[in-house]
């Protein structure tokens, strides 16, 4: 019975710290979550990704909120956003769930590597005197929509409920 206990109260730890640098990097949870779920409870990398999915509707609804509230919010790239991840994230997800587990849970940590190796060029090039570009037009909005439904679903940062498990 301790053992049950200490999973759920493990599960209420990891989802404070997934909801923390969620609100504060802007983040899913997710990015934390997912790899904690495999090595801690054992989780294959869809069984963990689709658990997380249950903490993320929340946590969005609470980080929009706040968000809006305080900075603002861009509604039109938003929605454009919303619209052509959503369309995308389908068919990524129903091929994520059809996957190896292994192999996934690798192409996950690609991912994450690729993208930290990405944000932190970016932020040392942004420090040194590099002329700034003129901002894309917010009508560029769909491609980085589908491209993150694309993530989303291979990912399980998105609805991926409605798929089939293999």
């Amino acid at each position: 019975m301790i053992a049950g206990a200490e999973r759920i109260l493990g599960a209420a730890a990891l989802g404070g710290i997934s909801g923390l640098f969620g609100g504060l990097f802007g983040i899913g949870g997710g990015v934390l979550a997912i790899p904690l779920l495999g090595l801690i409870y054992g989780l294959h990398q869809q069984m963990a990704q689709g658990t997380v999915l249950v903490m993320v509707v929340p946590n969005v609804l609470f980080g929009l909120w706040g968000y809006r509230r305080r900075v603002g919010v861009d509604l039109r790239i938003g929605m454009t956003l919303a619209l052509t991840a959503t369309l995308s994230t389908y068919p990524a997800a129903h091929l994520a769930t059809r996957l190896d587990p292994h192999g996934l849970r690798l192409a996950f940590a690609a991912f994450l590597a690729l993208l930290a190796g990405l944000i932190a060029y970016r932020t040392r090039r942004a420090a040194a005197i590099v002329p700034a570009r003129p901002p894309l037009r917010w009508q560029w909005t769909a491609l980085v929509g589908i491209a993150g439904g694309i993530v989303s679903g291979l990912f399980g940062s998105a609805a991926r409920l409605s798929c089939r498990r293999p």
